[in-house]
């Protein structure tokens, strides 16, 4: 039997389809499939199709549209798990029909490494590799400089695929193994923390946001008190860097003292050019201004494409 596993390639995503992909796969019958996916994408249909009666389909920290998840919930009806965190993804799919036959966990309060490991290992803790992916990426930061110290080893490791062995090491790491790795990401993490400043600085540029509006207005082209004179709300200082999606970066521009920082990109997809939007904040419900785009996330995290 196969086991088609379907994530979000970052290192939450990751982390829950390693997960799942070691589940009860002991005696040999269960073989897992791991395929990064990303938003704005078609389901890949091609593999999909080629599941058999009594394969499983597993969809972690990730979803697609009500049209796309009602076609896949036909087909595969309790043969599809779902595990999800993001607000507005649970929010527009509760009612979905046929969602009760969906197997998994949908909740807001944790990131989905955690819930596919209390479907899968229910009442058993979880490793310590688990529990700091997961603070780091609800950017609750409950373990502190140990969520920041291990995350930047994390991105140095050759392979984060959910199927390389640096998960089987993860998962069977003790204490003292950890104390040794997180000091080696301690000094990462103070280098790269400098970085992002000294980029934020350099090409980073204000803007000011209207979120009744959910536009941006350049300060070349009118002033703060321009704007808010013209909406009747206070529009929050934004800096804009043309740098990819980083809740590190985020960070870094919230305690320079911006309200928001917008993070974009271009690239290609598909043959088509798009800008890729992340937003991050503690001021404004930032899931909500992706979903009005298109998007989605958390409140404090979220992000959307446009074709250009």
């Amino acid at each position: 039997m196969k086991r088609l596993i379907l994530y979000h390639n970052d290192a939450d995503g990751q982390c829950a389809a390693a997960i799942a992909a070691r589940w009860n796969t002991d005696l040999g019958k269960i073989i897992p499939q791991c395929e990064a996916v990303d938003y704005g994408e078609a389901p890949p249909w091609e593999i999909l199709n080629a599941l058999g009666e009594h394969d499983s389909l597993w969809i972690v920290d990730f979803s697609y549209d009500k049209g796309q998840m009602l076609k896949l919930i036909q087909k595969l009806g309790d043969r599809l798990h779902w595990f999800d965190h993001h607000k507005t993804a649970i929010k527009d799919l509760e009612s979905l029909e046929g969602i009760e036959e969906v197997q998994g966990i949908r909740r807001v309060d944790t990131a989905a490494c955690l819930l596919v490991w209390d479907f899968c290992h229910p009442g058993r803790k979880a490793s310590l590799a688990v529990k700091y992916i997961a603070d780091r990426d609800v950017w609750r930061f409950e373990h502190g400089d140990k969520t920041r110290f291990f995350y930047e080893k994390f991105l140095v490791e050759e392979s984060t695929h959910p199927l390389a062995p640096v998960w089987d090491k993860y998962f069977e790491m003790t204490d003292w193994h950890y104390d040794a790795y997180l000091m080696v990401g301690e000094e990462l993490w103070r280098g790269r923390r400098q970085m992002l400043k000294d980029i934020a600085r350099r090409i980073g540029y204000e803007c000011a946001f209207l979120p009744d509006r959910q536009r941006l207005e350049q300060k070349t082209d009118a002033t703060p008190e321009m704007v808010q004179a013209s909406e009747g709300a206070p529009p929050l200082s934004v800096l804009m860097i043309n740098y990819p999606g980083s809740g590190d970066m985020g960070q870094v521009v919230k305690d320079i003292g911006y309200d928001l920082a917008w993070l974009y990109h271009m690239e290609y997809r598909h043959g088509q050019l798009v800008r890729v939007n992340s937003l991050y904040s503690d001021k404004v419900d930032v899931g909500e201004i992706a979903k009005g785009h298109g998007g989605g996330g958390h409140k404090g995290a979220a992000g959307f494409v446009e074709e250009m």
